[in-house]
């Protein structure tokens, strides 16, 4: 979250962030307009090196674990998901032990402790949410080459024939 510095936009803005993570509404409509429209990876953006090559690398590092997902979903997994998977998320994993608050900016630390107290411990439940499962470190490092579309140029200045 970002907010202006000054007390009164501050603690508005960070009162509307614990109260979204104490209470989230998730709307049916938004969400089902959500999966349904623009996708979280992009068709486009499957096909960039960047993206195949950070998807093969934490596949071979974290295998079948959790860790191995694309953290803004993939366009298969995403369309399957209800308004109450999401509602079951946040049940199961939104703890206050869970939770890192970091702020920086023109705060002292003495009014960034007290917003982080008023605010977030009423904001999610206490405890903690059940592990995830330890990641398996592999025995032996392997090499995996993977093919890529290729490219059409693209100059911003005319280029020689």
């Amino acid at each position: 979250m970002r907010t202006l510095s000054a007390k009164v936009e501050r603690d508005q803005a960070v009162a509307l962030l614990a109260a979204i993570l104490s209470a989230p509404r998730f709307d049916a409509g938004i969400w089902s307009a959500r999966r349904h429209g623009s996708s979280p990876v992009s068709k486009k953006r499957r096909t960039q090196p960047e993206y195949i090559g950070a998807k093969a690398f934490q596949g071979a590092i974290y295998g079948d674990h959790p860790y191995a997902l694309n953290e803004r979903g993939e366009v298969e997994t995403v369309a399957k998901l209800t308004r109450d998977d999401l509602v079951a998320f946040h049940r199961t994993y939104c703890r206050a032990r869970n939770m890192s608050i970091a702020m920086m900016g023109d705060i002292s630390r003495a009014d960034a402790q007290a917003l982080a107290e008023k605010h977030w411990r009423a904001a999610c439940r206490p405890g903690a949410a059940p592990p995830i499962a330890p990641v398996r470190v592999a025995e032996q490092g392997r090499q995996q080459v993977f093919p890529t579309p290729p490219r059409k140029a693209i100059c911003s200045w005319a280029c020689p024939a």
